[in-house]
């Protein structure tokens, strides 16, 4: 082997021998598989100045063996990708419910979340909470994202030294007066960008 390395003519071609020697060979030279082949993705792949298209195919078995000579049977994860489209799924249907629940007409006092269930009132207080960690003394309100719905949550002062009492569906809230804002992501976007908000 060192005299085979030894006899080529610069680097690339004692790495081809090594590779070939060595079983790295697919990893120095694209292998393109039979046209009959299900070809479950393809992507571009950039090498040097030029672009080569390689069909990537995924295999029940591994094309190269085992030195045992079976080849090894690889996991099937249809299973395991289709359970986890299906959480994405359920959750963002969960996200959009939550959205629809907590978007206001406008600003609104904390007396517009009363009978509010305690799921969306567990959303809406913590990304109130947020905001009012985010306040900014400039511009008179602070900002944050909910963490579980798709919005906005934009908050100011009310009325100074007011108390509020809201009845949501598990107790009652008690605090600060307080406007609030909820506008879903994508028109908060658009109302920053008209200068609205």
């Amino acid at each position: 082997m060192a005299r085979s390395l030894h006899r080529q003519g610069g680097e690339e071609q004692a790495r081809c021998v090594y590779g070939a020697a060595f079983g790295d060979w697919p990893a120095w030279h694209a292998q393109v598989g039979p046209a009959e082949e299900d070809v479950a993705h393809a992507t571009v792949a950039a090498a040097g100045l030029t672009v080569h298209r390689i069909e990537v195919t995924l295999r029940e078995h591994e094309r190269v063996g085992r030195p045992g000579g079976r080849p090894r049977k690889l996991a099937d994860t249809t299973v395991d990708r289709e359970d986890a489209l299906a959480r994405a799924r359920e959750e963002a249907q969960l996200r959009r419910r939550f959205a629809r629940v907590l978007v206001t007409p406008g600003e609104v006092g904390l007396e517009h979340f009363a009978g509010l269930a305690a799921d969306a009132s567990v959303i809406l207080l913590r990304a109130v909470e947020a905001a009012l960690q985010e306040f900014d003394p400039v511009l008179g309100f602070g900002s944050a994202v909910a963490e579980g719905a798709n919005v906005v949550v934009r908050v100011r002062p009310g009325v100074a030294d007011r108390q509020v009492r809201v009845e949501l569906a598990e107790g009652v809230l008690t605090g600060p007066d307080l406007r609030i804002r909820v506008d879903a992501s994508e028109r908060a976007d658009e109302a920053v960008a008209r200068g609205a908000a």
